[in-house]
């Protein structure tokens, strides 16, 4: 398992987060959509130069967030159907 620290902007009155997703611009309630940001660096050169910056950053609190990713185990069942659908997917079998 392993987890990162990402920052991310919240809206102070709205407690919605910046999003980086077309589908729910400029704001949205997943924190999963949210724009995350590895450093503080890199989010200030976001709220100085990029064109989807919100237009009053002063609206906005900097939160910690953290994502945690870890192996989804599976049976082995589950697995042989998998790969079974996903070299039919792929024209057949590959060769060795």
């Amino acid at each position: 398992m392993e987890t990162k620290t990402r920052l991310a902007l919240q809206h102070i009155e709205t407690g919605l987060f910046l999003s980086w997703s077309s589908d729910s611009m400029p704001h949205t309630k997943k924190l999963a959509q949210a724009r995350r940001f590895g450093s503080r660096e890199e989010l200030s050169t976001f709220l100085e130069v990029s064109p989807y910056k919100p237009d009053d950053p002063e609206s906005y609190e900097i939160i910690e967030i953290e994502i945690t990713y870890c192996k989804k185990e599976v049976e082995p069942s589950e697995q042989s159907a998998a790969l079974h659908e996903d070299a039919q997917s792929h024209g057949g079998s590959r060769p060795a």
